[in-house]
């Protein structure tokens, strides 16, 4: 079978517009599939908020914003169920259960066929969903049968409700797997849909200790600062090849010193909330609060912004990869300049939910590549090639 992310070198895609590749194996056509199933999610769920600024990803992967939410759980049966019927008319199977054993390149003429109709009849949100559901039961285990089962996953049964759509323990159990699984790509959009991370051992402890306070002379510095789950790397870590790359290439003050900050790497919003408090603390501690840069990834951007309400400062912050969340609670006048870098279209953030553009406050550098990692903009590789020291004038 082919994977999305660990065949080769290739590190990012680049995505279709026709709809042959609704059913195409090569690597653009999973790439294109995985983006088409997680923003026909985003259209069919209350996340549409999402979609801000993302018409242009929209169009190149040939959707407009046209597919309507599907709201009401009465609603969502009836639809569930006329796509049951558009399954059984294509004589494929409506759950993992009884799955055939069919390669997935067996299923490229349905794949293509209810794409078209979708496109056609993008009013009817069961075509989409039968669509969704065909790519999650032929590629259960590559990226674009994941991001199928992250768009389709999001529904929840009422309490009392009696009745619940199969596809939905089918979607969940797709996650669960690929969660588990040994494609990157595929685990961490499944990770991401799940809204579940890995604790940090200890990191409960950490997080209310002063342990690991460290005094310093004050003297401004710059840092690096993790996301969610990046605990277990050390790209952001003196050593690590991004934090290398920064302080040997334009950040000489990167701290380099004992006890460089961290913190658990939860998916809970108190988690990001507490992490936001210790590194003001942090910050006050090892630079009286004034920051120089801070290169933050994914949540690790949220958490640099909310410290600044707790009194941390930054002359320059740079954020990678970064979601946007109404629930950020900033000190805009704490930070002399922002800047966001991120690549056109990020799978994990999709798979998320997040918003992937800031719309005020924060200057936008999109660079026009389709990654494969939530990761990418920490590559220093990818710094390198695309000149982004330059492009952000640091």
């Amino acid at each position: 079978m082919t994977e999305s992310a660990d065949l080769g070198p290739s590190r990012y895609f680049q995505p279709r517009a026709d709809a042959e590749a609704a059913g195409a194996e090569d690597l653009d056509a999973v790439g294109t599939n995985a983006i088409r199933a997680l923003l026909l999610g985003l259209m069919l769920s209350d996340a549409q908020e999402a979609l801000f600024g993302l018409d242009g990803q929209l169009e190149v992967v040939g959707l407009e914003r046209d597919v309507p939410a599907v709201a009401g759980w009465d609603d969502r049966l009836e639809t569930a169920a006329r796509a049951d019927s558009l399954l059984r008319d294509l004589d494929i199977p409506s759950s993992l259960g009884p799955r055939r054993e069919r390669p997935s390149s067996d299923y490229s003429s349905e794949r293509t066929d209810l794409w078209v109709r979708a496109r056609e009849s993008p009013a009817d949100p069961a075509t989409s969903i039968a669509w969704l559901r065909t790519v999650m039961y032929s590629a259960p285990d590559r990226v674009d049968g994941v991001s199928a089962a992250a768009a389709l996953s999001h529904w929840r049964r009422p309490k009392g409700a009696a009745e619940v759509p199969g596809f939905l323990t089918d979607a969940r159990a797709v996650l669960n797997r690929a969660a588990g699984g040994n494609d990157t790509a595929a685990q961490e959009v499944a990770l991401a849909a799940r809204r579940t991370g890995i604790a940090r051992p200890g990191s409960a402890a950490e997080e209310d200790s002063e342990a690991t306070r460290w005094k310093a002379n004050p003297a401004r510095c710059s840092l690096t600062i993790h996301g969610t789950w990046a605990w277990r790397g050390d790209w952001w870590y003196p050593g690590g090849d991004f934090h290398s790359f920064v302080a040997s290439t334009f950040r000489p003050n990167l701290y380099a010193g004992g006890a460089p900050f961290s913190w658990s790497g939860g998916y809970f919003r108190k988690s990001r909330k507490k992490a936001a408090q210790r590194l003001a603390r942090w910050s006050a501690d090892i630079a009286g609060g004034q920051l120089d840069t801070a290169f933050a990834h994914s949540y690790g951007g949220g958490i640099a912004l909310m410290s600044t309400t707790s009194g941390a400062s930054y002359n320059r912050l740079v954020l990678l990869s970064v979601p946007v969340h109404n629930d950020y609670d900033v000190e805009w006048r704490s930070i002399g300049k922002a800047q966001s870098v991120r690549l056109s279209f990020d799978l994990v953030l999709a798979a998320a939910r997040a918003r992937q553009r800031f719309g005020a406050n924060v200057d936008e550098l999109i660079l026009p590549l389709y990654p494969w990692s939530h990761g990418a903009t920490h590559d220093p590789a990818l710094w390198a090639k695309e000149s982004i020291q330059q492009k952000l004038g640091l």
